[in-house]
């Protein structure tokens, strides 16, 4: 996979920004533009690499299903570590 550098920075992210099962890319978006020491890896991204990244590691695994794809919403199910 191409982008499995950045798998648990987005990973991370995703954890902090959800609210209950359900989170958007935006708020991993904000998460990480608002939180760069967290996130090293993904600091320098911005706009549509930083969208492009988030949503092929997302698109990817098992446990979250996504309910669009244009803007994406992803549904967590179980945790993600």
């Amino acid at each position: 996979m191409q982008y499995e550098e950045y798998e648990t920075e987005i990973v991370s992210a995703m954890n902090r920004a959800r609210n209950g099962n359900i989170v958007s890319r935006l708020a991993i978006e904000m998460e990480i533009t608002n939180n760069p020491d967290h996130y090293p890896l993904l600091a320098h991204k911005r706009g549509r690499s930083l969208r492009v990244v988030i949503s092929r590691v997302l698109f990817r695994l098992s446990n979250i299903t996504v309910l669009c794809t244009k803007r994406p919403v992803f549904v967590v199910s179980g945790e993600v570590a």
